[in-house]
């Protein structure tokens, strides 16, 4: 019972400023929001297209105009193709040169980013479909079943509607289902909760030095309360700030957003988790800094550079192979981690046990480090 008295009052310590309450609950989903309406229509790469003269060159034009995924540009010459490239107003640019000769030899500018490799495989997979036409075509046009190129392509097209085309079923080298489609406003909405869940819970540090200034804690100690209910309380206290915070956040973005959050228990399981190391690097932090000021700044600090880190500020697929590995010395990748496999290829509890191993040793390795060293502030102080 002391205990639960211990954590209300940390509760209201620290959630007793309505500025304080702005950044806790109302923040994260404006986030959600932004990110989610600036983004979350889908990426559509612009591609400008430089249209040569001929039946070749048109009929490359047309395919490329209706690439899925993409908006095309017409542009004027090379030079303001590779200039919009350079400038960053396309993602790439096609050059397709005028008919003539035995070969068209179409130029491709890619601006280079995390999605160039990509960019380029889907253009050059448009082109090589479209020059199996050609070919198509050119055989028509050579055994005299055609009278010219033109004629040729439209019987071409006519004969692509009539045969029966195959269907293409995508799955991963580990042999599991394709990935679940991103909603308009899932995107970034887990890396917000735990860049926020941590981040507030830092922040929330200072509040624990400030109780050890005003002497709150010694008179909690003076009263027949023993150390481990008063440092139980705090981190109670701490964890029931941490999992509101998450549980809001995930909530209000599902009811307000309809962001899809995975299976209930395991969403649950990894917010309960990583709210529990959250609430064990509060307490480290206020345990061994004696400042509240400092630790405020410190904690800010700290919780940003670990959520950039961590892969809670960007997408950890653009992490080279060595920066994800590293991202994994942090809570915050495991957690991650453990969110895709749930929601956006439908695992469960046994899909992320590995995931849950880690988030349950960072929160009893951090719980216990900030429980001796209170302890140790405590009976020091």
């Amino acid at each position: 019972m002391k205990v639960l008295t211990i954590a209300g009052v940390t509760l209201r310590r620290m959630v007793r400023d309505p500025l304080s309450l702005f950044f806790v609950f109302v923040f994260p989903l404006l986030l959600v929001l932004v990110i989610g309406a600036t983004f979350g229509g889908g990426f559509q790469p612009r591609i400008g297209i430089v249209e040569g003269n001929g039946p070749t060159a048109d009929a490359l034009a047309a395919r490329l105009r209706t690439l899925d995924g993409f908006t095309p540009r017409t542009v004027g010459s090379a030079s303001e193709a590779a200039d919009g490239v350079s400038r960053g107003a396309y993602e790439a640019a096609i050059v397709i040169p005028d008919d003539g000769g035995s070969m068209l030899a179409v130029q491709v500018v890619v601006r280079q980013g995390s999605s160039a490799r990509q960019i380029r495989t889907v253009i050059e997979g448009a082109i090589a479909a479209e020059a199996a036409v050609l070919r198509a075509a050119d055989v028509l046009v050579a055994e005299g079943l055609r009278p010219n190129l033109r004629e040729a392509l439209e019987t071409v097209d006519q004969v692509e509607q009539l045969v029966p085309g195959f269907s293409v079923v995508e799955r991963s080298v580990d042999d599991s289902p394709n990935d679940r489609p991103i909603g308009t406003f899932d995107l970034g909405a887990a890396q917000q909760l735990v860049l926020f869940t941590f981040l507030t819970s830092l922040s929330g540090g200072a509040a624990l030095i400030q109780a050890r200034q005003w002497g709150v804690s010694r008179r909690m100690l003076a009263t027949p309360t023993s150390a481990r209910t008063v440092i139980a309380g705090e981190a109670l206290g701490r964890f029931g700030v941490a999992i509101v915070q998450a549980l809001t956040i995930a909530t209000g973005s599902s009811l307000l957003f309809g962001v899809y959050w995975g299976p209930l228990l395991p969403a649950t399981m990894i917010i309960a988790l990583f709210a529990a190391v959250s609430a064990g690097a509060s307490m480290l932090l206020g345990s061994l800094v004696d400042n509240d000021q400092q630790a405020g700044s410190l904690g800010v600090f700290l919780g940003l550079a670990a959520a950039a880190l961590g892969g809670a500020m960007v997408p950890p697929e653009i992490f080279s192979p060595t920066m994800r590995n590293i991202s994994h010395l942090l809570p915050h990748a495991w957690a991650l981690d453990a969110f895709t496999e749930i929601v956006r290829r439908g695992g469960g509890v046994s899909d992320i046990l590995i995931e849950l191993g880690m988030l349950s040793l960072f929160a009893v390795v951090i719980l216990v480090a900030a429980a001796t060293a209170f302890r140790k502030t405590l009976t020091t102080s």
